[in-house]
């Protein structure tokens, strides 16, 4: 069986942007912010996009080692830190919803996604437009139908799809495991 659809960029462009929305909660998208801080103690706001933090880091005025700190608390919007030195930097990494392209020469790194992510995002796409070929090969009574129906049999497109989904849905788990790996579980105070 052969597939070569044509679709509008437009179209391709709104099922990767549907793609990239279903993945949250189970992938999110990573980010990083830093904070020079020299006052303690250490309150600083958080990127409005912040989901969750999901852990923290700090270094010394002067020196090029990070520390991981598990003395922090979120809250509503910003973040306590509690340990550190008097003049240093403090790096945030956060989650936050998968960010949508807005044009068609964005890239995929501006997604916030991990680049592991970039072909299960061309899976979910691939499988959400392959759904709906079989409805061009619906019965039509004529001659040129029949000989076509040979050829290309109805369900092709829509067993394709699910195979493909099926592959979507492995790379997610995958990711979400790494990702889980990565950033485990922290019991940080979160006030709302």
């Amino acid at each position: 069986m052969s597939v070569n659809p044509q679709y509008p960029a437009s179209t391709i462009a709104r099922e990767i942007n549907r793609t990239l929305t279903s993945l949250y909660p189970r992938v999110y998208a990573i980010d990083t912010v830093d904070y020079e801080s020299s006052v303690w103690p250490w309150v600083e706001t958080l990127p409005a996009d912040c989901l969750r933090v999901l852990q923290v880091e700090w270094r010394a005025s002067g020196t090029d080692q990070w520390v991981m700190s598990n003395i922090w608390e979120q809250s509503a919007g910003s973040i306590i830190l509690g340990e550190g030195t008097s003049v240093g930097t403090f790096r945030v990494t956060y989650k936050k919803l998968p960010v949508t392209f807005t044009a068609l020469d964005d890239e995929f790194e501006d997604t916030g996604l991990r680049p592991t992510m970039r072909d299960a995002v061309v899976l979910g796409t691939v499988a959400r437009l392959l759904r709906w070929l079989d409805v061009g090969r619906l019965r039509v009574e004529s001659a040129q139908a029949d000989s076509t129906d040979q050829s290309n049999p109805v369900g092709g497109a829509t067993s394709l799809a699910r195979a493909l989904q099926g592959q979507f849905d492995l790379l997610v788990a995958t990711e979400q495991r790494e990702l889980d790996a990565l950033y485990p579980h922290k019991f940080n105070r979160v006030r709302s």
